[in-house]
């Protein structure tokens, strides 16, 4: 947490992308709060069923554009988070006062 280096962009999104990528049902994956995470764009997760995600501290992606991952085929960057076909998939926080933030 709270380190913006590249490399730690880079490692915590490649962290996240096969941590989403191997929840299985009835998971639940936490973002802890009083914490601030780092990354790059392009976190993407398909398919996931019957998890919880619950952030309670900062999701925050590195504003560096030329550094971003782009599509192969239009070259523009890629989505901070990209989900697709999820099934019964819950994003929540704790109460409004300390909830978490997704910053991109």
């Amino acid at each position: 947490p709270s380190d913006d280096s590249l490399s730690t962009c880079w490692h915590n999104t490649w962290l996240l992308n096969h941590t989403l990528g191997s929840l299985q049902p009835g998971d639940f994956f936490l973002v802890p709060s009083n914490r601030t995470f780092w990354f790059m764009g392009g976190i993407y997760a398909r398919g996931l069923s019957n998890v919880t995600i619950r952030i309670d501290g900062i999701l925050k992606f590195s504003d560096d554009e030329r550094e971003w991952p782009r599509d192969p085929h239009t070259h523009l960057v890629l989505d901070c988070l990209y989900f697709e076909q999820l099934h019964h998939v819950t994003f929540t926080s704790l109460s409004s006062i300390n909830r978490g933030t997704i910053d991109g």
